[in-house]
């Protein structure tokens, strides 16, 4: 957001441009707003899952549910692929 504020202000041609410290202290105080990064990195499939209606929910449930059994799957292979990599490498 603060490269989209500096953007517009270049654009208006003004002549002092609030740092990003400056920008963000501002907002935290002013608009009541805070930046953060999320804890996790959640796939677009389950933020539009959990913002659906109750009754959208009931009918998406298998396919939310087949995604999780997926993604289930997905780490476990990804483990095994991991302890393989690193058996070969001490075999080395």
């Amino acid at each position: 957001m603060y490269r989209l504020y500096c953007e517009t202000r270049h654009k208006e041609q003004a002549v002092t441009i609030a740092s990003s410290t400056v920008y963000c202290e501002l907002f935290r105080t002013e608009v009541n707003l805070d930046f953060h990064n999320p804890s996790k990195d959640r796939c677009d499939f389950c933020v539009s899952f959990e913002n659906l209606s109750l009754g959208e929910k009931e009918k998406q449930k298998q396919l939310y549910n087949d995604h999780h059994r997926n993604k289930a799957r997905v780490q476990e292979k990804k483990i095994k692929d991991k302890e393989e990599s690193r058996s070969i490498k001490n075999k080395r």
